[in-house]
């Protein structure tokens, strides 16, 4: 599986991997037993510092999202959909909250942020169309 990194983001690269290792395993993209690459071949890969990308991985072995193996690698452990699920949708809200105290205090109207919600919406339901 291909990660990708989004420079222009204000989301740390980390909660980036962090997301799409998660996203995958809730898609089922990547199931449990697989092995995810090995932290110098991601971080190269991604043009990362190792670092960032031990963080990632510490962190979702926290979560028990993968499991690290001393000398072996990183593995994708059995994880409840819901569960990942439940902590996607507080992560959301938390994210939304933030975005939309910026918006109030730039003045947006509650009528341009709902134009807004339901536009990015339809190209989110548009892209998972297509894929």
């Amino acid at each position: 599986m291909k990660f990708h990194l989004d420079a222009a983001s204000e989301v740390p690269n980390y909660l980036q991997l962090e997301h799409q290792i998660k996203t995958a395993c809730l898609h089922g993209k990547l199931k449990p037993g697989d092995q995810l690459p090995s932290i110098r071949a991601l971080a190269k890969e991604l043009s990362i510092a190792i670092i960032t990308v031990k963080r990632a991985y510490d962190d979702l072995e926290k979560e028990k999202v993968i499991e690290l193996r001393q000398g072996k690698g990183a593995f994708v452990r059995e994880v409840k959909k819901t569960k990942l699920k439940h902590e996607a949708a507080n992560q959301m809200e938390q994210e939304l909250t933030v975005l939309l105290s910026h918006a109030q205090a730039l003045g947006i109207s509650k009528q341009e942020i709902k134009s807004i919600l339901l536009k990015k919406l339809a190209e989110f339901k548009e892209e998972q169309d297509n894929d």
